[in-house]
């Protein structure tokens, strides 16, 4: 069991995998946060924060400006991957004090905790090792390792139990009443009233009682089985599409956008696969 949970985590790996997901990781979050008002909580009331074991201070504008400033610079330093190391850690106490004051004010954001997460895991690693511009100052390219394995696997096992926890409330809160009965019809309904104009799709999609019960009977599934992609190759083609997917229809036909777990997804790319293909498909010379 210790040999398996060892291969699992620690195979030896190309080091251009893990460097390719660093440059998209940190690129994707450059550009969704990029015009994100952090500045606007130093002037909302304290009574609105969420009861937490510990409330973080919040920082005046000015600081909460720069430390917003401060980590989009750190964030596109780790993307093109120079000074990576200083700026994945950077990246890391900044994102979390930010994403933690931003959750700290109405509700928690749980889209955020596995970008915190992700982002310890990659501030820990060696993702600058290649497609970086540190390693072409390096020009060595350093050999296949565990170390370039277990960060992407770290990630791995965060979206499955975050997608694992979203299965577990449905039918915690709600049991298979979730699924037998006209509950998505109703949020539909409520959801789409509460906006103006009033969408006709959802109206649309609620007219179909048989597809609203499939629809919420594959939304647990998938949640609950996405663990299985960890172990199998066949599961992960079906299981992290279908989860994209679902995603996309939370943002389409209920409002919010899970884009932070679409863009942790990346860690799935098998890249030394696809880029070992091309090799392989590129016509030789002569």
């Amino acid at each position: 069991m210790r040999a398996a949970c060892e291969r699992f985590l620690f195979a030896p790996a190309s080091p251009v995998g893990l460097g390719i997901t660093r440059a998209l990781l940190y690129g994707g979050l450059l550009g969704l946060f990029a015009r994100t008002d952090f500045a606007a909580y130093a002037g909302v009331s304290e009574v609105f924060r969420c009861t937490m074991w510990f409330r973080p201070p919040v920082a005046p504008e000015a600081w909460l400006v720069a430390a917003h400033r401060v980590w989009l610079v750190a964030l596109g330093l780790a993307c093109v991957g120079i000074f990576s190391r200083l700026a994945m850690a950077l990246s890391f106490v900044l994102g979390t004090y930010l994403f933690w004051i931003d959750g700290s004010f109405g509700r928690v954001h749980h889209n955020e905790l596995p970008v915190i997460l992700a982002l310890g895991v990659f501030a820990a690693s060696r993702a600058g090792d290649a497609f970086s511009l540190d390693a072409l100052r390096r020009r060595a390219r350093p050999e296949p390792s565990g170390e370039y394995r277990w960060p992407l696997r770290a990630v791995q096992i965060v979206l499955t139990l975050a997608f694992f926890a979203a299965g577990i409330a449905k039918l915690r809160h709600g049991g298979l009443d979730w699924i037998t009965t006209d509950n998505l019809r109703v949020q539909l309904l409520e959801r789409s009233y509460a906006l103006v104009p009033v969408t006709g799709r959802n109206l649309l999609l609620a007219r179909v009682p048989l597809l609203c019960h499939t629809l919420a009977a594959t939304t647990v599934a998938c949640e609950l089985l996405y663990g299985l992609s960890l172990v199998s190759a066949r599961a992960r083609l079906i299981l992290v599409p279908a989860s994209l997917v679902m995603i996309q229809g939370f943002a389409v036909f209920f409002g919010p956008r899970f884009t932070t777990f679409m863009l942790l997804s990346v860690v799935w790319v098998p890249w030394d696969r696809l880029l070992a293909l091309r090799s392989r498909a590129r016509p030789t010379s002569g």
